[in-house]
């Protein structure tokens, strides 16, 4: 199952972003202070590359430039529709190579947990010239291998949700990062 244009979709995240959906907003979620922290540790400044923005909401708390990615019919109608003047591009990250400005970070908040192989996906933008990749919002565990199973998300739609192996994780981050293990 890949994301497909859905108006149940669009409406859910839409209500998401504006707090109807879950009765509060990004701001208000019990993950925000873990994000917040994470984009602290980062700087806060410079271009922040956000994958799967999806309605682009970390945009109102980054305090450097920000660039939003998605797919053309989310960044059309959530991301412009609930921050119209945040900066966005449309891409499908897991068809198409585009190349990246250089960034001061790249987040995938809830991006890498609905793909069915979160590793590969991560391993694509370890290549990247930016200095600081942040994954929030992604289920890691020690477990041989990567896997997922299908959940309902929004609109009913049935989705990936992924758990990433600890031990492919820090492989990875041997391989690509220049200061050593990532923080988990």
């Amino acid at each position: 199952m890949t994301w497909k244009e859905s108006k149940d979709i669009i409406d859910q995240m839409i209500k998401g972003s504006n707090g109807t959906l879950w009765g509060f907003k990004l701001e208000g979620s019990n993950h925000f202070p873990i994000l917040m922290n994470l984009l602290n540790k980062s700087g806060q400044s410079g271009l922040l590359l956000d994958i799967g923005c999806g309605a682009g909401d970390v945009s109102k708390f980054w305090k450097g430039e920000y660039l939003g990615i998605d797919l053309e019919w989310v960044i059309n109608n959530v991301s412009k529709f609930c921050n119209p003047d945040k900066n966005f591009i449309i891409a499908d990250l897991l068809k198409e190579k585009i190349d990246l400005p250089s960034s001061q970070c790249i987040l995938m908040n809830a991006f890498l947990d609905v793909q069915e192989d979160p590793i590969s996906i991560l391993e694509k933008f370890c290549i990247s010239n930016t200095r600081w990749i942040i994954v929030h919002r992604q289920r890691i565990q020690k477990i041989e291998k990567s896997n997922f199973t299908y959940v309902k998300g929004y609109g009913g739609s049935q989705v990936p949700s992924s758990i990433m192996s600890i031990d492919e994780l820090n492989n990875l981050t041997s391989k690509y990062c220049k200061i050593g293990r990532a923080h988990v």
